[in-house]
């Protein structure tokens, strides 16, 4: 008795009733359909924000993507001695320890990276949310943002010292590789490279813990860097701090041998292969598409030859099609039709109104009567109200 009041006293309550327990699944991930609402949502954004912020954030960016290259050439760029005899483990060093730094802290603490921001605000366009000078703004603020913020980095990292020496020979060789490549060549290793880049911040956007972002990021990026691909804001730190090194490479050499090449590469790595094709997949990209072609085409052929194609149109459908009875194939039986009212009225089916069960007592009485081949080959199974409800608001998860 006298704990029961004690309970009582200090607010405690018994365990509620079986029936109040409900299963809840924890989502640690979102969807795929929710995470692309998200990337929309956050392409609006960036045009919400003030200009100083946004070029704040793409000069931190800058910092970031400098510190992880930083690492890379440290620890990957220091092993000459397996470069030439293992290359397979040596760009596996060089792509895995170091760059995955730069992307998983601006997904964590929030920064502007031009090259993510070629998903972003394309899928932002895409979806009507924002106009396309938006688009090129932001492209243009972020491009010159982060390479303020690489330029400051290098001249720190010159300042220290971190590669003077014997040091500066990987940076120096680095940048030379990177600008012999041809135009061609460096544009596609700039779609290989954002390809990859933004697949890690879409995975990234939809981990919810920092566990699910950093692994999320770890694939791609360590992939992109150990294929040898080309990130123009890397290579923005990469190639200036070569040039302050003593590289003696002309600036006109670096951005038109790469940072042109390279930035047009990744627009089209992270604005088409991610974000339009994503558009189409969960996006309105598609249904956008053909009201436009519906719209020019109402503007440009004049009403008498619509009226001519519709009209053929529907002679040639009549030619094809019109000897098939499409109400009396599609009509219900007329007995499963009265079972179905007299299950209703009686009360067999309960739950829900009369229209809901004369159409249920319908389905179980055709499903009957169809052939088991047929069923299995046309008619979906049912599904639990789980599934149900989950495959009408979760497009492509099972979350």
């Amino acid at each position: 008795m006298f704990s029961v009041r004690f309970y009582a006293l200090s607010g405690y309550r018994q365990a509620p009733k079986h029936e109040e327990h409900k299963e809840v699944a924890a989502a640690v991930i979102l969807s795929p359909k929710d995470t692309y609402d998200h990337i929309v949502a956050t392409g609006v954004s960036k045009t919400k924000i003030t200009l100083a912020k946004q070029v704040t954030q793409g000069v931190i960016a800058g910092f970031y993507i400098s510190f992880s290259f930083m690492l890379c050439m440290t620890v990957g760029g220091q092993i000459s001695s397996i470069q030439h005899e293992h290359p397979g483990i040596y760009n596996l060093i060089l792509g895995s320890v170091g760059f995955p730094l730069g992307l998983t802290v601006i997904m964590v603490v929030g920064a502007d990276l031009f090259t993510s921001s070629c998903m972003y605000l394309i899928t932002a366009w895409l979806e009507g949310r924002v106009a396309f000078y938006w688009v090129v703004r932001s492209w243009f603020i972020s491009w010159w943002s982060n390479l303020a913020g690489c330029l400051i980095m290098a001249q720190l990292v010159v300042w220290a010292g971190l590669f003077a020496g014997a040091k500066s020979e990987f940076p120096i060789y680095l940048a030379h590789k990177k600008t012999s490549a041809t135009f061609g060549a460096t544009v596609v290793k700039g779609i290989i490279c954002n390809w990859l880049v933004n697949l890690a911040v879409w995975m990234a956007n939809s981990a919810r813990d920092l566990t699910g972002k950093a692994v999320g990021v770890y694939l791609p990026v360590s992939a992109f860097v150990t294929l040898g691909t080309e990130h123009v804001i890397a290579n923005q730190f990469e190639l200036s701090l070569a040039k302050m090194l003593g590289s003696g490479m002309p600036l006109r050499t670096i951005i038109a041998s790469n940072w042109v090449p390279a930035t047009i590469g990744n627009i089209i790595g992270g604005a088409f292969f991610v974000g339009t094709l994503y558009a189409g997949v969960y996006g309105t990209l598609y249904e956008r598409i053909w009201l436009r072609f519906t719209q020019a085409y109402i503007w440009i052929v004049p009403k008498a030859i619509r009226t001519r194609v519709a009209a053929g149109q529907q002679s040639l459908y009549e030619r094809l099609f019109g000897w098939i009875d499409w109400e009396a194939i599609t009509a219900p039986p007329a007995d499963a039709l009265a079972a179905a009212q007299r299950s209703s009225e009686s009360g067999a089916v309960a739950g829900g109104s009369r229209a809901a069960s004369v159409e249920r007592g319908l389905t179980a009485r055709l499903r009957e009567e169809t052939p088991r081949w047929v069923a299995a080959a046309f008619v979906n199974p049912p599904m639990t109200p789980f599934e149900r409800k989950h495959t009408e608001t979760r497009l492509g998860s099972d979350v």
